[in-house]
């Protein structure tokens, strides 16, 4: 973008610089920085289900194994199924727990730490846009003194003058000249610092993302099978075994 005058300064004519590239990664690292926080904010609201799972079926298989103390002494078919429940809720309660903790690990804290990345990349590509700042305001002083010195030499003015104006120009095409040294060695480093962000967030990603559904996989495998090896159990409850109501005394 062009740079203003500054008021009461005369207008200059010199064409400033333009970075598209620059602007380019600093509109795709904002739009980047808003999705991967609102993934990291869900994606965390998805494992704290897993971690209220756990701890609901803990209080769950508990609650099953006292309702099979209660009932030992009335129907001990009924009180084994339901311990057995108990117990098999209770390892269901660990297993949420356990990939729970699986997924922070290999989605929630890596995408949490993207976030991190992104501000760090946003202040690479705002080191560049400052020193493309820099560049093309010691190019508009510049012009602007060239402008001066070419403007005093053809009013014949004073020798002193004249040099006075020349050496601000000489002055002004160091500044300018530093400053797009400055501007350039910035502008290759972030141009090798984009590139290997971009190629390391695609295998990053990838086993994110691979890994997160592979854990969804095997833990729903483990799920259904501690339910389907309980089915049996509670199919073959006994109505036999009933020792009669509880509180009623034998005749």
């Amino acid at each position: 973008p062009s740079l203003p005058t500054p008021r009461g300064a005369p207008a200059v004519s010199f064409k400033p610089t333009d970075d598209v590239a620059c602007a380019q990664m600093s509109n795709y690292a904002d739009a980047m920085e808003t999705q991967v926080t609102a993934v990291h904010k869900h994606s965390k609201k998805f494992i704290e289900r897993h971690r209220a799972l756990a701890g609901s079926m803990s209080g769950f298989g508990l609650s099953l194994t006292q309702l099979a103390n209660c009932e030992a002494e009335i129907n001990s078919s009924l009180a084994k199924s339901l311990s057995t429940m108990g117990m098999c809720v209770d390892r269901m309660s660990n297993l949420y727990d356990e990939q729970a903790s699986r997924e922070g690990a290999a989605f929630e804290e890596p995408m949490r730490d993207y976030i991190r990345m992104i501000g760090q990349c946003k202040q690479a590509v705002g080191a560049r846009a400052a020193a493309l700042a820099s560049l093309n305001e010691a190019a508009r002083s510049l012009a602007s003194k060239r402008e001066r010195h070419e403007k005093l030499r053809g009013r014949s003015s004073k020798d002193e003058v004249v040099g006075q104006a020349a050496s601000e120009v000489r002055e002004a095409e160091s500044v300018h000249s530093i400053a797009k040294r400055e501007y350039e060695t910035v502008a290759a480093r972030v141009d090798a610092e984009m590139a290997r962000f971009q190629r390391e967030k695609l295998a990053d990603f990838k086993q994110m993302l691979v890994g997160f559904v592979t854990l969804q996989l095997e833990y729903s495998k483990r799920i259904q099978s501690a339910w389907r090896d309980l089915l049996p159990h509670l199919e073959g409850i006994s109505d036999s075994e009933a020792q009669g109501d509880a509180g009623t005394d034998a005749p």
